[in-house]
């Protein structure tokens, strides 16, 4: 299945299992080790550049985010393009004998030509997300040598073995961890949120591996039969059927069929009329809504 959907259940899924989950601790640690190491240089600086802290945040993932967001476009467009190369490769004796290798080319394009503007979007958002990132940190870096110049000059004159001085390379080295440390927050926003859609996608494939269906072919529950013991006679006793996805149609009502070991029988009919249900009946793929199943005269 090479459809779009699957292209975005793709995505999800790298993103959910992918590295995405290393990224949240390695983001994680670089935010926490950060500010740690601001703090341990000078926490006066550190705290007036807290203020700055939500805009980076903030810038880096508005850029995270619209990266992504083009990157899951792009992935749909690709996607769709080959689905409809892998449909004309495959019909291609089709294609060849109508002469709609034209046709399939033109719609080859046009797809192509979609996946072209969704790569164009995705450069346009990527510039736009860096030139605001870019813009936030050298703000911050003015507030930081403003006030970092500030301190350094009201700790003129004491000692330089004093740890509570303030000295140029304190106020680069807190500056640049607090910087790192804000972008390491604002990278791992887009992670967690790529896990929590990779969770939500996987909740419905988890609801249906964990359902118990009505008919359990692993159920070690009532009576079986060994194979001496069946003959093969096979009744259907007043059997009323309609399938789950379409429960207003009623496919069987009040049927009844008997059907004698070793005898061979031909259900014929127009197509719709229960043919393959009473085969899926008899093989237990489906249970009647009324009416039972018997198997040498046992319900089954």
């Amino acid at each position: 299945d090479r459809s779009p959907s699957r292209g975005l259940g793709d995505v999800y899924k790298r993103q959910g299992l992918g590295r995405k989950n290393g990224d949240v601790v390695e983001y994680a640690v670089q935010f926490v080790g950060g500010f740690i190491i601001a703090f341990m240089q000078s926490w006066r600086l550190t705290l007036v550049l807290l203020c700055a802290i939500p805009a980076v945040v903030a810038a880096t993932g508005v850029m995270a985010t619209m990266a992504t967001r083009a990157q899951k476009k792009g992935a749909l467009a690709y996607a769709a393009a080959g689905s409809k190369a892998h449909e004309s490769l495959a019909a291609i004796r089709t294609v060849q004998a109508l002469r709609l290798q034209d046709k399939v080319k033109t719609a080859y394009d046009r797809l192509l030509g979609e996946a072209e503007k969704m790569g164009c979007e995705k450069a346009r958002n990527g510039a736009v997300g860096v030139g605001l990132l870019s813009f936030v940190i050298y703000c911050t870096f003015a507030l930081g040598f403003f006030y970092g110049a500030r301190l350094v000059a009201a700790d003129v004159g004491c000692s330089m073995y004093d740890s509570s001085c303030m000295t140029g390379g304190k106020v680069l080295s807190t500056f640049f961890a607090v910087i790192m440390g804000a972008m390491g927050l604002g990278s791992a926003f887009p992670c967690v949120a790529s896990i929590v859609q990779g969770r939500s996608a996987a909740a419905t494939i988890f609801h249906v591996i964990g359902r118990v269906p009505a008919i359990d072919a692993y159920s070690t529950e009532g009576r079986v039969l060994a194979p001496p013991e069946v003959q093969g006679h096979i009744e259907l006793r007043n059997v009323t059927f309609a399938y789950p996805t379409r429960p207003e149609k009623q496919v069987c009502r009040q049927y009844s069929l008997t059907i004698q070991a070793g005898q061979t029988v031909a259900l014929v009919g127009p197509s719709g009329e229960g043919k393959s249900t009473i085969m899926s009946l008899v093989l237990r793929f489906y249970s009647p809504q009324e009416g039972e199943v018997l198997l040498d005269g046992i319900p089954y």
